[in-house]
């Protein structure tokens, strides 16, 4: 006999959750955007166990808070924030993102989209990453952090491109949760045959490589980076030395990279290997 709850119970339960983590969110002294979009990740997670009426009360009570606590930052930079927008992107867009067009191609078709229909034309920096994050994401890509950075800069130049090319309305400060939110307040945004569609990525995959990849507020991934490669010694041909010593040894275990032995391994995994064996 399983054990499981029956669907009114389990109904109930989420009800409960619901009006609890509600009352923790407007308890909560301060937030970042960054920690906003990692609860509103789970939260809207299928296996969350919220109906969608609990979801978007979720998210419209993290929103609320974003506004509150940095309304005053927000004010004073005049910056705009999305934190949402893998639910924003429309069904055009993500075939962009799965089509043969090259990277510097397809961000500058996110910055156009960004600008143009989302309004969003003195953005974060967040909203860069975010972008360059989906992007790599849909197309499976496997950055170090410099080369990821080095995306988010050309983001920020095609965004800068498309303000100054593209004439247009300016989208709210903090955009909610449900796009059809945005939609109500800007009935004109999307073309009436190529509106918002659902996300194409695993949540938590987004969610990893969001933090995976550095911009200036969390350059901290970048700088580790560097001091790394400071102290790196000689390397393999080909070889980034940026990876660790387990990345390195689990590839030249399933032959993605070659060497005449594994004493010819770089340097930080014979290290690795004389450390275990004493």
């Amino acid at each position: 006999m399983q054990n499981s709850i029956a669907p009114s119970a389990a109904a109930g339960v989420a009800t409960a959750q619901c009006g609890h983590l509600i009352s923790v969110i407007q308890s909560v002294q301060a937030t970042t955007h960054a920690d906003a979009a990692d609860a509103l990740a789970l939260i809207m997670a299928p296996e969350s166990g919220f109906d969608v009426d609990q979801k978007n009360r979720l998210a419209s009570a993290i929103d609320t808070k974003l506004m509150g606590v940095q309304g005053k930052v927000v004010s004073e930079s005049k910056t705009q924030t999305h934190v949402h927008l893998e639910h924003y992107y429309t069904a055009t867009l993500w075939t962009r993102h799965y089509s043969h067009c090259d990277v510097v191609s397809l961000l500058e078709s996110i910055a156009e989209f960004l600008v143009g229909t989302l309004g969003i034309r003195t953005h974060d920096e967040m909203v860069r990453r975010d972008a360059v994050a989906i992007a790599t994401t849909a197309r499976g890509m496997d950055l170090t952090p410099d080369e990821a950075y080095n995306y988010v800069e050309k983001m920020r130049q095609m965004m800068e491109i498309a303000m100054d090319t593209i004439d247009g309305f300016r989208g709210p400060m903090s955009y909610p949760a449900d796009p059809q939110s945005f939609i109500a307040a800007y009935p004109n945004a999307y073309a009436p045959d190529n509106g918002p569609v659902a996300s194409k990525l695993e949540h938590r995959a987004l969610l990893f490589r969001k933090r995976q990849t550095p911009c200036r507020s969390n350059h901290g991934l970048l700088m580790q980076n560097q001091s790394s490669r400071r102290k790196t010694g000689k390397q393999l041909p080909g070889l980034k030395s940026e990876q660790s010593a387990s990345e390195v040894v689990y590839k030249y275990i399933l032959g993605h990279m070659s060497a005449s032995s594994a004493n010819a391994l770089p340097s930080n995994v014979t290290d690795m290997f004389r450390k275990a064996e004493g």
